[in-house]
């Protein structure tokens, strides 16, 4: 658990200081953004390569590799598992309207002015209270279960979508970011050790692959939003974040659903070993 959320510490302190670096790069030159950022990269690149050589990662499921076939087969047996993932879709789903439809509707609307800034502004804010509020809600989310924080991460995501909706001044925009950016950490923060819990050892290689899966919201998200916005236009912003939040809400049946499953068969798994002990002490 602390090894996962330093990492999301440190992507978020890179999206705390990136927007305010852009917005000064790009006052004087815009092309100079974009050099810089693909020069992090390139080193970043370089940086994972030498680390992927110097620990190769050797993943063996039977003296096998782990194959995607293994990972389809997985989701079939694993249901409670399948489940999580597909409500897990539609909370990720919700949260890419953050990194397409938001700036869109920024951009493109009458309603609030310099859009561009703001967002900016937003993405800062959104960085800043993820490392605000990370540690508390990884607290709740140990006392609670994963599968408990990342429902309510879903329903707060579509909380903040709606209030979006009906921002008609720059600092509801901010009220309803604080909120997205809250429950974007209920999930993220969880999502690995979920996965982590739900997963065999022998299958862990299995379990994080078929996580990846999730992009599948990611993939989609910015199509549907984009969809509403050229249907209904930058001024008319409650049906467009009304419907993708009561989309985004239908990750939580899914994830309730899972929960009961999972709690079924550990129940079952508790009480095979005493029921064959039982077995045993009446055969004697």
């Amino acid at each position: 658990l602390f090894v996962f959320n330093i990492r999301y510490a440190m992507i978020n302190i890179a999206a705390a200081i990136g927007p305010g670096i852009a917005l000064l790069l790009s006052a004087g030159n815009t092309s100079a953004t974009f050099y810089i950022t693909a020069f992090v990269y390139i080193v970043y690149g370089v940086m994972i390569g030498i680390l992927f050589k110097r620990h190769p990662i050797t993943e063996t499921h039977g003296g096998k590799k782990v194959s995607f076939g293994a990972t389809v087969r997985l989701l079939r047996t694993d249901i409670a598992f399948t489940l999580a993932l597909a409500g897990i879709i539609f909370g990720v789903f919700g949260y890419s309207q953050f990194n397409s439809t938001l700036p869109q509707f920024l951009t493109e609307t009458s309603l609030l002015e310099g859009g561009k800034t703001l967002y900016a502004i937003l993405i800062t804010i959104n960085a800043i209270t993820v490392l605000i509020v990370q540690y508390p809600i990884m607290k709740f989310g140990v006392k609670t279960s994963p599968l408990v924080s990342i429902t309510t991460g879903i329903a707060t995501v579509a909380i903040g979508l709606f209030i979006m909706g009906n921002a008609n001044a720059i600092w509801l925009m901010i009220v309803a970011m604080f909120i997205f950016t809250c429950g974007e950490v209920m999930m993220f923060t969880m999502t690995d050790i979920l996965t982590d819990r739900f997963a065999k050892p022998e299958l862990r290689g299995s379990y994080f692959g078929a996580m990846g899966l999730t992009s599948i919201g990611q993939s989609i998200g910015p199509i549907a939003g984009g969809h509403l916005l050229s249907l209904y236009g930058a001024d008319r912003p409650l049906p467009i974040f009304g419907i993708l939040a009561g989309l985004t809400l239908f990750g939580i049946p899914l994830l309730l659903l899972s929960q009961r499953i999972h709690r079924a068969s550990t129940i079952e798994e508790l009480e095979e070993p005493v029921k064959l002990s039982n077995d045993s002490q009446q055969n004697a």
